[in-house]
């Protein structure tokens, strides 16, 4: 997980631009089921607002849900193409921010491109960048779980595997990576979680995921 993320984080925005191309302004005001409180446009906003915020310096000093909020609000009036414009600008700092201390930067916009996807009906499981993303993802938890006593979690693809840390699983997903990504990040229900295909218990680790990100209360209707 040494790699620069960069390469990685600019195909997922890429991506991520080329749906919105296609969408109207009536698209870009749908609500995101997975971030209620934005629509798609807002979601937008939010993920060119941070970097451009840390890039000059701007941290925030109180509670980040408002820094977050107010970031947001900064950016809703201005056109996507502005936006996605001032992103692409960003590319040098984003370099630099991504190789230093705000690689969650990476993360939190792979999980939004499904999030995007998810608000404008454009599903695209091969959308992802598995390498740099599922690693991360998973090895978010393995403080979280020794802390409570509990055994890694795992992933399982076909003949590939990925564990939160050494030892023996108690809890395996045996999913592709897209579920396995959308599952970890918050992205479903506890039903949801307990009807994945998996081996071993998911109640405990329930509480682990909710604790990282919450889970929704009602189901995203992903597929």
């Amino acid at each position: 997980m040494a790699d620069s993320l960069f390469p990685a984080y600019a195909r997922t925005r890429e991506r991520i631009i080329a749906v919105l191309e296609t969408t109207s302004e009536d698209d870009r005001a749908r609500i995101v089921p997975a971030c209620p409180d934005w629509t798609v446009h807002q979601l937008l906003a939010h993920v060119v607002s941070i970097p451009a915020a840390l890039s000059a310096g701007r941290q925030p000093t109180g509670a980040i849900s408002e820094w977050l909020d107010e970031l947001v609000a900064e950016r809703s009036e201005q056109p996507a193409s502005s936006l996605q414009d001032e992103w692409r600008a960003l590319d040098p700092a984003l370099d630099a921010l991504l190789a230093g201390g705000a690689a969650l930067l990476f993360g939190d916009l792979a999980i939004h491109e499904h999030d995007f996807r998810g608000a404008l009906g454009r599903p695209d499981h091969a959308a992802l960048e598995v390498e740099a993303m599922l690693p991360r993802t998973i090895a978010a938890f393995k403080g979280p779980l020794q802390e409570a006593g509990l055994a890694p979690i795992e992933v399982r693809a076909g003949d590939r595997s990925w564990r939160s840390h050494d030892g023996e699983a108690g809890w395996t997903l045996v999913v592709d990576p897209w579920t396995a990504v959308r599952a970890l990040n918050s992205r479903r229900t506890a039903e949801e979680l307990h009807a994945l295909p998996s081996r071993g218990d998911a109640s405990d680790y329930l509480p682990i995921l909710d604790a990282h990100l919450p889970l929704p209360a009602a189901s995203l209707g992903e597929d």
